[in-house]
């Protein structure tokens, strides 16, 4: 199963341009929500398999190396939470593209890396509509391109930008230097993440989820322009994802997914939870979900799942993604495992913010999150424009 974190690195640079054009927010927080405008998926493959020799897994740190998968698209991002200021997120993202196909040891591509500060403010910081980013004490991202070589090794390498992983310690140290941000930090107590290969309705690969890293304790420091983050104590995840062909999964109006969900907690334990899955562009969901903790990690290969409490969102700066209507976050997500499909349990996930921005493509959250009291985390409610728009047009009864 999968998520992205592409959607940063392409639109970041039109977040200012799109201010400039906000369309307007047709409903009041006070009206009714339609039930076409909650985007649910329309039907959900709770029996669904995994084909033969394609399991969903344990992530291992081998799974991340750069030849390890080819793609249109490969990203991979360190979320990094604060339990001192649960709302907040630093993420260290990395995306690759345009590489040779197929990957072989020996080569070498370049990648963009962003450093992103998500503030997730209750109010909300001019000049947006929303309190996702500040850019009051300056710019809430940088970004640098560096070159990096393929060797086969977990994580990867370049001059300014290098993810190593210590085989002795089962720890990871990662390395970013660039004029307009920096990282510097290494993670222990490392409890790993999730495999998740998915298979579309077709029968093809259109993606694969690596979290090498799902939960781990942070020592270092960050920088974005003159701000220096203490690192110290935080918790990271470390992901990667790739994407075989971008044009068909996400672009093609015939073929692109309804949209996606993933959350992920990281609990007061040293545990996590987390929960993914896509919406084909039939409008069924397929997802799986996680319950990690120290040597004892669960996966559930199918789940059932339930939206309540939906709220009209708050936008970043409206809403230019047809059909220009505003977005609705749930505020409760309850999630039990299908018959069969695992071991028996159920989460709930609570969204703390209605905070997300339109990025003429699709509607996109990366919000905070919690299951039990102590926890944080990061929740993705996306919907493309073409799955809106058909909504859209069945509510209207057009």
């Amino acid at each position: 199963m999968t998520r992205a974190r592409y959607p940063f690195a392409v639109f970041g640079a039109a977040l200012l341009t799109l201010a400039c054009v906000t369309s307007t927010q047709v409903a009041t927080a006070d009206q009714p929500i339609p039930e076409w405008q909650k985007y649910e998926p329309r039907a959900y493959d709770s029996s669904g398999r995994q084909p033969a020799g394609h399991p969903l897994r344990v992530a291992t740190p081998a799974d991340s190396n750069l030849a390890a998968h080819d793609g249109d698209l490969v990203a991979s991002w360190w979320l990094l939470k604060d339990p001192h200021d649960p709302r907040q997120s630093l993420i260290l993202l990395e995306v690759e593209a345009g590489w040779q196909q197929p990957r072989r040891i020996g080569q070498s591509g370049d990648v963009t890396w962003l450093l992103l500060d998500e503030k997730n403010a209750d109010t909300a910081q001019f000049p947006f509509g929303n309190g996702i980013l500040d850019p009051s004490h300056g710019l809430p991202a940088g970004a640098t391109r560096e070159t990096v070589r393929i060797d086969g090794e977990p994580g990867l390498r370049g001059d300014n930008f290098a993810i190593d992983h210590s085989p002795e310690s089962d720890g990871w140290r990662v390395r970013a230097r660039g004029a307009s941000a920096a990282a510097e930090f290494s993670v222990d107590d490392v409890v790993p993440g999730s495999y998740g290969p998915y298979y579309g309705p077709g029968g093809a690969l259109e993606a694969t989820n690596i979290a090498p890293v799902a939960n781990s304790r942070v020592t270092g420091t960050a920088r974005l322009g003159d701000r220096v983050y203490d690192l110290d104590g935080w918790r990271a995840q470390y992901w990667r994802m790739n994407f075989p062909a971008v044009a068909d999964t996400q672009l093609h109006p015939g073929t692109a997914w309804g949209g996606w969900e993933w959350v992920h907690t990281f609990e007061p334990d040293g545990g996590y939870s987390e929960f993914q899955g896509i919406i084909d562009a039939a409008g069924v969901f397929r997802g799986y979900m996680v319950d990690g903790r120290p040597g004892d990690i669960r996966i559930c290969d199918r789940v059932d799942v339930r939206f309540d409490d939906y709220r009209w969102g708050r936008a970043m700066y409206g809403d230019p993604t047809a059909p220009f209507q505003r977005y609705t976050i749930p505020g409760e997500i309850t999630l039990t495992c299908a018959p069969g499909q695992g071991p028996e349990m159920t989460k709930t996930f609570h969204p703390d913010s209605t905070d997300y921005f339109d990025a003429a493509h699709f509607a996109y959250t990366e919000m905070p999150v919690h299951t039990v009291p102590g926890s944080m985390g990061s929740y993705e409610h996306i919907r493309f424009d073409t799955y809106r728009a058909e909504k859209y047009r069945e509510g209207a009864g057009r």
